[in-house]
């Protein structure tokens, strides 16, 4: 298929700088993309191709519909750069409802669970170490080595 001349353009001007992969999957959201693109490029000369590999990577993300809505965002607002588009992006995510009965209540007290609730163990019940005392006889201020 031949391409817009728009587009052709772009695609000539981005050749080598921006993987064909890239290009071809932004520029197919259409005229919003299109025209962000073509103001990025003019108005970040020397960073460009950095938000490019960002925006390919969010549409892989959110979507095409989203990317759409975000470029047409940026392009009313006047704002260019990856960063405002994935601003818009992360602002357009909504959470799930919570599931009935599902609520970020108190934690469970779990050492209820290991025999001993809401208190230390009892000197009964304390692992004894016998381990040699700093101060043993065989001990010296070298760590042995005199």
């Amino acid at each position: 298929s031949e391409a817009l001349p728009e587009v052709a353009g772009f695609q000539t001007f981005a050749r080598g700088r921006i993987s064909a992969f890239a290009n071809k999957h932004l520029l197919e959201l259409g005229a919003p993309a299109l025209a962000y693109l073509t103001e990025l490029i003019h108005r970040r000369p020397r960073i460009w191709v950095r938000d490019v590999e960002r925006l390919h990577g969010w549409l892989t993300t959110y979507g095409p519909d989203a990317m759409r809505a975000a470029f047409a965002r940026g392009l009313d607002e006047q704002v260019i750069g990856a960063e405002y588009i994935g601003h818009y992006l992360a602002a357009s995510v909504t959470l799930p409802t919570p599931i009935s009965g599902d609520s970020a209540g108190p934690a469970v007290d779990r050492s209820s669970v290991l025999g001993h609730p809401g208190g230390s163990i009892s000197p009964d019940e304390q692992l004894r170490l016998d381990l040699p005392s700093a101060t043993a006889p065989h001990a010296s201020a070298d760590g042995g080595r005199s």
